[in-house]
């Protein structure tokens, strides 16, 4: 088993007097997708950030077996990619400029072959060209994904990425995520579904009111106590629509 690439113990994020955040304990390794989960206000948008120190944080964090705060930009960077749930650019940058800035901290430039290739990956090459705010909300998504690729990090930390997709991209996107950790990636993401965590994550963080509620295979997390703990519903296993790619 290879060692951790993300590697975490007692992970705590206060505000003011709160903790947001407490001492959280996790490991994400090169070729796995590691699932956050949890309601609404749990601390999830909050660990991610944390794991790319975008937040002060006490406890211990290693990336790639260095403490974190020790890294310099440029290391981070060769590290750990971050797509966000909602983009805040205003400036009328072609996608292929959006998707390029990722090629920038890695010494690259936004018209080589690598950034080329992302396009390609979520099928942006029709829109390339386009000014990223004319986009719909789903289409910036999979640009900032590309723009993420575009890095060569060897983790991506994801923040609900499919949340403003239709089904099909979903689907793409979770398959994606699912080739990146085959290739030897390391892969965080923030999920809202149950039925999403368990079909695209390896292991799975259950979150609770900034704290691990529970920690496992999707099976043993995504089960009927703990969800019934956290969430306060009943697990109806086959209770849901499902949905899979047409192979055509």
């Amino acid at each position: 088993m290879s060692d951790p690439l993300i590697h975490a113990r007692g992970l705590t994020v206060r505000r003011g007097a709160r903790e947001v955040l407490r001492a959280v304990d996790l490991e994400v390794r090169p070729g796995e997708v590691l699932g956050i989960l949890g309601p609404n206000g749990a601390g999830k948008s909050t660990l991610l950030r944390a794991l790319l120190g975008l937040v002060p944080a006490t406890g211990e964090l290693r990336v790639d077996g260095r403490p974190s705060a020790r890294l310099s930009a440029r290391e981070r960077a060769g590290l750990l990619a971050y797509v966000p749930q909602r983009s805040h650019l205003q400036a009328g940058l072609a996608v292929r400029e959006v998707v390029g800035q990722g090629r920038y901290a890695a010494g690259g430039h936004a018209d080589d072959a690598v950034t080329t290739a992302a396009l390609a990956r979520l099928g942006l090459e029709g829109l390339q060209e386009r000014a990223f705010p004319t986009l719909s909300v789903g289409e910036q998504q999979r640009a900032l994904i590309a723009r993420a690729l575009a890095t060569g990090a060897r983790a991506l930390l994801l923040d609900e990425p499919t949340a403003a997709l239709d089904v099909r991209r979903a689907l793409e996107t979770f398959a994606l995520l699912r080739e990146l950790a085959d290739e030897g990636r390391a892969v965080v993401v923030v999920v809202h579904g149950l039925d999403e965590a368990r079909r695209v994550a390896d292991r799975l963080i259950l979150l609770r009111e900034g704290a691990v509620a529970a920690t496992g295979s999707p099976r043993e997390v995504v089960a009927a106590d703990p969800i019934r703990e956290v969430y306060g519903v009943e697990l109806v296993e086959g209770g849901a629509l499902g949905f899979r790619l047409s192979e055509d």
